[in-house]
């Protein structure tokens, strides 16, 4: 096979292994948050936050020469899957507690 495929594929391959360890951090990062905003009373969602990070999204694009429309469908694709990882955790946390 050629050489120079071979590696192209390869530093493909590192480009997405880092995006899946950083939706991982997210994930953790998120569920710590969930977990804080609960003991303060907060709302698990915000939707304001949403907004300004599809800002913060728009101009990194902007900035990065990436479609503006491709960020906006990963950053959605990670809130939705955020939402329901934060309500679970939610969930269960309430049920722990109903339990003891």
């Amino acid at each position: 096979m050629d050489a120079t495929l071979t590696a192209l594929r390869a530093e493909i391959d590192a480009c997405d292994g880092a995006i899946v360890d950083a939706i991982a951090r997210r994930r953790a990062v998120v569920e710590k948050l969930a977990v804080h905003k609960q003991s303060l009373g907060l709302a698990p969602v915000d939707g304001s936050r949403e907004v300004e990070l599809e800002a913060r999204w728009r101009e990194r694009a902007a900035r990065t020469n990436i479609p503006e429309e491709v960020a906006l469908e990963v950053l959605r694709a990670v809130l939705v899957h955020s939402r329901a990882h934060v309500l679970a955790a939610v969930a269960d946390a309430n049920r722990e507690r109903s339990a003891t």
